[in-house]
This record gives C-alpha cells, sequence and structure tokens, in this order.
C-alpha cells in the first residue's frame, strides 16, 4: 500500500521536482531537475535587480529562456521483474533534464518547466569569491538528519559559496525502488537549488554500480562525470574524486581500468593545480573514506591497511597519499566514519610539530591536515573511538557537527559546529 500511496502522488502532478545547482566555474553554473512524463523542459532565468519574473511566465526583456537536455533514467530493479512476476507499483522511468548557463556575481531568480507545469520561484546568488565560505558535511541521510536545520540556516542566512557532501548519501538512493532517491532529492532542494551542492560517492551509493548517484549528480561535474573532477573557486582548487573504487570491482580489468583513470586524473590534476599557486593559492581533496581516523566502528578498518592511502592493485601502487603529499595539499576532507576528527599536519603517521604552537594555527606546514566531517546525522548514528587518542590526531568528537570552511589568500580555516550551532574546534592554515 505504501508503494501504491507514493506512486499516484508522482503521476498526480507533472510539476519538476528535485531541483538541484551545481557549480561548474566562477562564471558558470549548471541545474538539473526531474520528471516523471516526458515534455519539454526549460530554465526561465532573470536577475532579480533587474526585474521581475513572475510564475505566469510573462517574461520581460531581461529574462532568459534556456532549452534542457534530457536524459531517461530507468529504474534498474524493475529488469528483475520479467515473465511471471508481477511488477511492482513504482516508477519506471524518470527524465531528467539540465541546463549550463553563464552567470556574473549578481542575485537570480529561476523557474523550471514549461507553460504547463512550472516549479515555484526559486533564488540564488552568484557572490565574490575572494573570500570563501564553504559549507562541508558527510554522511547525512532521511533519517536521523540532525544537522539539516543548521545547513539550512546557514545556506539561507550566510553567504555560502558551495556545499561540499562528502559522501553517503539519503541511506539509500536505490531503496523503495529507487522512490527513495525521489525523496532525498526534494528533501534536500531548499539548500541545493539554491546555494551549489558539490557531491562525491560514499559507500552507500554503491547498489547497482553508482546509478542512482549518477542518475541524479552527474551535472555536479562539467564532464558529466561525478566520481571525480575539479574546479577553482577563489583561492582554492577543490578536487572531489571517489575512493570507494578500492572496493569495488578490482577482480576485473573493467574495474583496474577505472581506478587506474582516476589515479591519472587525481595526479596530473593536482600537478597542475600545484604548479598554479601564484594564481590560486590552497588545494583542497575531498573523498569519501578517510585516510587517517581512529574509529572503532566499521570492522576497525581505521586501523587496517588503507588501499586508497597506500595500496598496490598487480603491484602497481595506487594510494594516494604520496601524490598528495608531493603536491603539497593543504587539507584533505572526508567522511564515513560518523565523527569528527582532525589532524595535525601528517604524512605516513610522521607529525610536523614544528609548524604550530598551540595545535590550532599553522603556518606553512609541510604535510596535508586531515579533516573528517562524517556526523552530519544519519541512521546508522554516532561512531565510537578507540581509547587511546593517537599521535597524529589533534581533535576528536563523536558529535553530530557540520564544517565551515572561510579561506582568502592568506588563511584557510575551518570550524566545527555541532548541532546546537557551538563552534567546538577551529583550524587555521596561515601561508
Amino acid at each position: 500500500m505504501r508503494y501504491l500511496f507514493l506512486f499516484f502522488c508522482y503521476i498526480k502532478s507533472e510539476i519538476p521536482s528535485q531541483i538541484h545547482l551545481s557549480y561548474h566555474d566562477s562564471k558558470t553554473r549548471s541545474i538539473s531537475w526531474v520528471t516523471f512524463k516526458k515534455s519539454p523542459q526549460y530554465l526561465f532565468l532573470s536577475e532579480r535587480n533587474l526585474g521581475r519574473l513572475k510564475r505566469s511566465l510573462v517574461f520581460q526583456n531581461n529574462e532568459k529562456v534556456f532549452e534542457a537536455s534530457t536524459e531517461i533514467f530507468f529504474e534498474p530493479e524493475m529488469k528483475f521483474y520479467g515473465k511471471g512476476l508481477t511488477r511492482p507499483i513504482a516508477p519506471m522511468l524518470r527524465y531528467i533534464h539540465n541546463v549550463t548557463f553563464p552567470v556574473t556575481i549578481g542575485s537570480y531568480s529561476y523557474m523550471v518547466g514549461n507553460e504547463e507545469a512550472v516549479s515555484e520561484k526559486l533564488n540564488f546568488d552568484v557572490f565574490d569569491d575572494q573570500n570563501l565560505n564553504i559549507l562541508a558535511i558527510g554522511d547525512l541521510g532521511l533519517e536521523n538528519a540532525v544537522t539539516y536545520d543548521l545547513l539550512k540556516t546557514y545556506a539561507t542566512l550566510i553567504d555560502i559559496n558551495m556545499v561540499m557532501h562528502l559522501g553517503d548519501l539519503c541511506y539509500n538512493l536505490h531503496e523503495q525502488l529507487g522512490m527513495k532517491a525521489d525523496k532525498w532529492m526534494n528533501f534536500i532542494q531548499p539548500v541545493a537549488a539554491q546555494t551549489p551542492y558539490q557531491t562525491l560517492p560514499g559507500n552507500h551509493e554503491k547498489y547497482f554500480n553508482y546509478t542512482h548517484y549518477e542518475s541524479r549528480y552527474k551535472n555536479v561535474a562539467r564532464t558529466a562525470n561525478p566520481h571525480y573532477y575539479s574546479f577553482d573557486i577563489g583561492p582554492i582548487h577543490v578536487l572531489f574524486y571517489n575512493n570507494d573504487f578500492y572496493f569495488r570491482d578490482l577482480n576485473t580489468d573493467w574495474g583496474k581500468r577505472r581506478l587506474q583513470n582516476q589515479l591519472n586524473f587525481i595526479k596530473r590534476d593536482l600537478k597542475k593545480a600545484n604548479q598554479n599557486r601564484d594564481a590560486v593559492p590552497w588545494i583542497i581533496v575531498a573523498a569519501h573514506h578517510p585516510l587517517y581516523c581512529s574509529n572503532t566502528n566499521h570492522q576497525n578498518a581505521c586501523f587496517k591497511p588503507m588501499p586508497f592511502k597506500n595500496g598496490t592493485v598487480d603491484n602497481y601502487p595506487v594510494g594516494v597519499e604520496s601524490i598528495l603529499m608531493r603536491n603539497k595539499v593543504d587539507m584533505v576532507l572526508a567522511g564515513h566514519t560518523h565523527s569528527y576528527e582532525r589532524s595535525f599536519p601528517v604524512y605516513d603517521f610522521d607529525v610536523d610539530r614544528e609548524s604550530s604552537k598551540n595545535g590550532n594555527n599553522f603556518f606553512q606546514p609541510k604535510y596535508p591536515i586531515y579533516v573528517t566531517s562524517g556526523s552530519a546525522g544519519n541512521r546508522e548514528e554516532l561512531a565510537p573511538f578507540s581509547e587511546k587518542q593517537p599521535d597524529w590526531s589533534a581533535y576528536r568528537a563523536s558529535v553530530y557537527a557540520l564544517s565551515m570552511i572561510k579561506a582568502n589568500r592568506e588563511k584557510l580555516s575551518l570550524y566545527q559546529i555541532n548541532q546546537h550551532g557551538t563552534l567546538i574546534d577551529t583550524l587555521a592554515i596561515h601561508k
């Protein structure tokens, strides 16, 4: 009965849903959305300081109309319902639409759809990116989404340039024959439709070979590859990559090739970014699984060999820690373990203590600082720590929290804020 009710909710309205804004570069944004019936779709865009955008779609001279590209997503679980089996009552097809368009600094209003069915009016701003404000969360689900209200408040009241979701979205996108993904995209829309919402996959996106993740988040990357991509945003170069690949299909040639292609991209991208420090002084790398952690959940994974850190495949090195250090990456963000933990500058467990006198302010550290921010809130709740805190670990707390990152050309800062809006830890790296 639950699926039947949800199905009729879907077919009752043709109004576009699951609206999502992405960042490609300082002059380009992308908007995606979903419909359950095939029809021509458009983005109706207006600069707020120049004109009014009315739901009637009566446009003034400054308003622009962009025709959307459309891809069809077939729910993969439906293929298991063949002859002799009753197919569940659930949407089989979803039409996923996208428009990529130019922007300048200013305020925008927009709607998506067509003359027969159009979304509500939504807004977003394009801020000056030389003084950045970024929110980072990991492992936020539909159930027990403890920090969601805090995330939405900050995204609404503060000039936030971007949100980074460090893997494990929804819990889980494929469930309820894919309708859980629909719920998730609508749940996060108040944030993701007004602030660029950049994602990477975690282990909870692995089902059906990441198909549901790819369908909804393909356009977070200008290359249409949401597994690994990068861009400059103000004074920061940000690289996202999928280190869940290290646990999937490495017994196949295509799985090994997929991992190697990503590794080649990481090497090229970070080398180029490190050579571009005069223009873009900071480098942040983001993935789901942490290279440094001291939690005891996930079968003590934090204390076992990590293939993405320094592992090999067919005797070929595929770990990234030496690549991060060699290219002088400043900060590495991760989720996965449902807690907050921050390292000292560290490489291969060698801790750089000379760059800081108080453990919070660092002056030209020689190694990256690793931050795990995986406690945004989900049905699996919080993760415990080992009894003894490792020497490389500067601060840790098993609390629900999110991260705020601020940056200008001289300083890169991180503020960890718990579910009550209380600051629990700070970090600053100085050039």
